[in-house]
């Protein structure tokens, strides 16, 4: 299974987050990454790379993210400066994790609001549309601002993004090769700038050599350093672009973060000052590791979407090679998810529900459904009716459903969902020590061991055909065992 970026690969997003401030295109600027308050320009010369106590910030910073499994935030964005009136705010709950294989996997589920449409609401309360010229503003402002807004939900795995896509009925998926890739696809989906990408940098922050600390701030409720770190293009760090961060101080990650764009106007004077633009991101609700919001990383389809390729145009020269096709639906080689079909399935020693001790072991001679499952999780929850199914169509036959729970809140009960709902297969707890081991991606993740233990099926994900799968497979498991078991008798 392919690492969730590794290597260098990761590091094309601290360029990306540079170059992605401003795109011009047909005399209009296009922005794409910035936040609130121009600063004061910048002097005429970068400041000599200086400051041990930005460095130190900074490395603070690192040591944070490296040291983390999980985090997760809620960010608000909004813009002012020169063509902020064009750019949406958009809203978010961000949740990312440590994949197995290195890397992060990332979930993200929110939506952006264009100022004209929250205007349009506005004045239709009011009673007060002029239709003809609102129309022709609304005609303007979609020809400048990023794409459609909306709500999006998007979830990558690791090895594949899928945004769930409501108002469409559809689902756009695609492999991803580089953090370039995902950042772009996140751009196709009207949701780049809710994530912070060099929170998901290999090399964080590499081009701070000139990072200025300008001292610290109370931000909300936490006290934070503020760091500014000038643009890598000197004429436009000379004219105040750049990116200012503030620190919280308790555990190095950041509450707010100002991205400030310089926009050349081709119609001022020779020699005019640029103008800028600022787009801040507000982080609230930051939580670490075992205390993060549960979010499903392999995202499934609802009943009824439609699933399309989704397409990342890559600019000449860039790496990668191109997956996917949209006249081509599912064309490209699906990516290995989860264990080999026909390897062992890794034994494992956990307490079942009763507070008796099972090992995969105990199973041998039966097959195994083995649902890893948590009560945060919706469509686990939504698939349970099934299992519960599947489970009493095999009563007294050798077969064991197991429900494998992993819970990221020690209050949860999920012994007590289980009566409540009426649902009677054995369940195994804190299987979220396995995980690691199985190469689980995503809620809900099976596994179909044979009676030899060998892995036979691996589903990611709800199905609505969930039950049929299981019982088509499992029986095929039960006649190929019948089969092979030795003639008994004289």
């Amino acid at each position: 299974m392919r690492s969730a970026f590794n290597g260098r690969r990761i590091s094309s997003l601290g360029l990306l987050a540079a170059t992605s401030l401003l795109v011009m295109s047909a005399g209009h600027a296009a922005f794409a990454q910035p936040a609130a308050k121009p600063p004061a320009a910048k002097p005429a010369t970068q400041p000599a790379a200086q400051p041990a106590d930005a460095q130190a910030v900074i490395a603070a910073f690192r040591e944070a993210l490296a040291t983390r499994r999980a985090i997760s935030y809620k960010i608000k964005i909004t813009s002012e400066g020169v063509g902020s009136e064009t750019l949406p705010t958009y809203s978010a709950t961000i949740t990312q994790a440590k994949a197995e294989a290195g890397g992060w996997r990332l979930h993200a589920k929110g939506e952006s609001v264009s100022k004209s449409a929250a205007k349009e609401k506005d004045d239709d309360k009011a009673g007060e549309t002029d239709g003809k010229a609102k129309e022709g503003a609304d005609d303007d402002a979609k020809k400048i601002a990023e794409p459609a807004p909306g709500k999006f939900e998007i979830g990558f795995d690791g090895v594949v993004v899928r945004s769930v896509r409501e108002k469409e009925k559809a689902v756009v998926e695609r492999s991803i090769n580089d953090a370039e890739e995902l950042s772009t696809f996140f751009g196709t989906q009207a949701a780049r700038p809710v994530v912070v990408w060099e929170m998901l940098d290999e090399e964080v922050l590499k081009d701070s050599a000139h990072a200025v600390h300008e001292g610290n701030r109370k931000w909300v409720k936490d006290e934070c350093s503020v760091i500014f770190v000038p643009s890598s293009d000197p004429s436009a760090a000379e004219a105040g672009a750049g990116t200012r961060w503030f620190f919280a101080t308790a555990d190095g990650l950041p509450r707010r973060v100002e991205r400030i764009s310089t926009i050349s106007d081709p119609n001022s004077p020779t020699g005019s000052k640029p103008k800028t633009q600022t787009r801040a991101a507000v982080l609230s609700d930051v939580r670490l590791d075992d205390k993060v919001t549960p979010a499903t990383y392999a995202l499934a389809v609802p009943d009824g979407y439609r699933v399309r390729a989704g397409e990342v145009k890559r600019a000449a020269g860039s790496r990668g090679q191109r997956l996917g096709d949209p006249e081509k639906k599912r064309e490209t080689a699906k990516p290995q998810i989860g264990l080999n079909v026909g390897s062992d399935a890794p034994n494992w020693t956990l307490t079942n529900g009763t507070g008796q001790k099972r090992s995969l072991a105990d199973y041998k001679g039966k097959v195994v459904v083995m649902d890893f499952w948590g009560t945060w999780c919706g469509w686990c929850i939504k698939a349970m009716p099934q299992i519960q199914a599947v489970h009493e169509h095999y009563k007294d036959k050798p077969v064991a459903i197991l429900g494998m729970n992993v819970e990221n809140d020690p209050s949860a009960d999920p012994l007590g969902f289980m009566k409540k709902s009426g649902y009677t297969y054995e369940q195994i707890m804190k299987a979220e020590s396995i995980t690691s081991a199985y190469k689980v991606t995503g809620y809900p993740f099976l596994y179909v061991i044979d009676q030899e233990g060998k892995v036979i099926e691996v589903e990611v994900g709800y199905s609505a055909n969930l039950k049929d799968k299981l019982i088509e497979i499992i029986d095929k498991a039960l006649a190929a065992g019948a089969k092979d078991a030795p003639a008994t008798g004289g």
